[in-house]
């Protein structure tokens, strides 16, 4: 194998063998790769991102975890995403010269939906399952009828063969009992149900399988239907150099504590946002909260109109729990995350200039640099 894009060359009137062709596909794969390792891995100091594990994740909304429409199952949206697999080399798939993959990064392929239905916790019960995903490399076990030389004989003779490395995991989604670790590429892995009677402590999710990133956190309580507020996103999203922009704006009250109106939003697709109403004691006053697992925000603020300042206070990480869920469907607009949802939360309040007032109600705009 040569270089990622380097290209092999077949010469006018040479007599190509099979492995000649096959690393014509190779080098396609390594030069695929070879953008997102370097967009995406992560550095220690001055290393090189070959020598560095990279930084798994996904693009987009793809692998995001929605209910389904009737609420009975877990939806696994189509997508891509990429995996960090340091030292996974092979140079002869299936002992096939020239079918190699020599990336540390791993594509994650889904081109339709997949459904997981929970097992039912019991009545009165409640557990978390662990929904998470893997990497499959591997030929694809669809043969097709070629002629294929014998060494010992010379002659010509149809063998079924493959023909496809494949990646793609369409109906691969299993479910993992209790107990068990997951197996399919994409797995949701079953808690262990509690009660779900007040005061006890909560249910705790099993832990991560080695190998697989996890795409979210499902609570499932006995005789109840999933919603959004079931799960947490708990996906890493790729941007380039990992950083992207959120912009929202919003028609807010100045004078009674409700939840904001949103008019506009520009965020990466698969972001979950809300925004609520800040201190009912502070006039203009406002939270937004991005739902994502980010490491780093920034933001600034301005009034839609030009009449007012605005003082934007720094982020603060958190993780949803039952109290916060309940105090965003009192008063967000936008998605209502399940427990456990790593945030961000953004405290602002629009402030008059001058000595001035604002009116009952104000156009805001909010503008977040975030890192992933």
């Amino acid at each position: 194998m040569n270089q990622p894009f380097d290209q092999a060359v077949i010469n006018l009137r040479e007599r190509a063998v099979g492995s000649d062709l096959n690393v014509l596909g190779s080098q396609i794969l390594a030069a695929m790769l070879e953008a997102p390792l370097r967009t995406y891995a992560g550095r220690t100091g001055t290393l090189d991102a070959l020598s560095v594990a990279p930084s798994g994740g996904f693009i987009s909304d793809g692998f995001m975890c929605v209910p389904d429409t009737l609420g009975e199952a877990v939806v696994v949206k189509a997508g891509l995403g990429y995996a960090s697999a340091l030292g996974d080399v092979d140079l002869a798939l299936g002992d096939i010269p020239g079918v190699a993959d020599t990336s540390t990064m791993k594509p994650l392929s889904l081109t339709a939906d997949q459904f997981i239905s929970p097992p039912p916790s019991g009545d009165k019960m409640t557990r978390v399952d662990r929904i998470e995903a893997r990497y499959w490399r591997r030929l694809d076990d669809l043969l097709l009828t070629r002629t294929v030389i014998d060494p010992a004989t010379g002659q010509f003779s149809s063998e079924l063969v493959p023909k496809t490395v494949a990646w793609n995991l369409n109906s691969t989604a299993r479910v993992a009992p209790l107990g068990t670790p997951s197996v399919a590429p994409i797995s949701l892995r079953v808690g262990k149900p509690v009660s779900a009677a007040p005061g006890l402590p909560p249910p705790v999710p099993p832990d991560p399988t080695d190998g697989y990133q996890t795409l979210g956190l499902v609570t499932v309580v006995g005789g109840e239907p999933i919603t959004p507020s079931s799960i947490a996103d708990l996906r890493r999203l790729l941007l380039f150099s990992n950083q992207g922009s959120v912009g929202l704006s919003f028609d807010i009250s100045t004078t009674i504590r409700t939840a904001p109106t949103l008019t506009a939003v520009m965020a990466q697709p698969g972001l979950q946002l809300a925004v609520l109403a800040g201190s009912a004691f502070a006039t203009g006053a406002f939270s937004v909260y991005i739902f994502s697992p980010l490491t780093n925000a920034s933001a600034g603020g301005v009034v839609g109109d030009g009449s007012a300042g605005a003082l934007v206070q720094a982020p603060v990480p958190g993780v949803v729990d039952a109290a916060l869920q309940t105090l965003l469907r009192n008063y967000a607009t936008g998605s209502i995350p399940g427990v456990g949802q790593p945030f961000l939360q953004l405290d602002g309040q629009a402030v008059p200039i001058g000595g001035g007032s604002l009116g009952t109600s104000i156009n805001f705009r909010v503008s977040v640099s975030c890192q992933w």
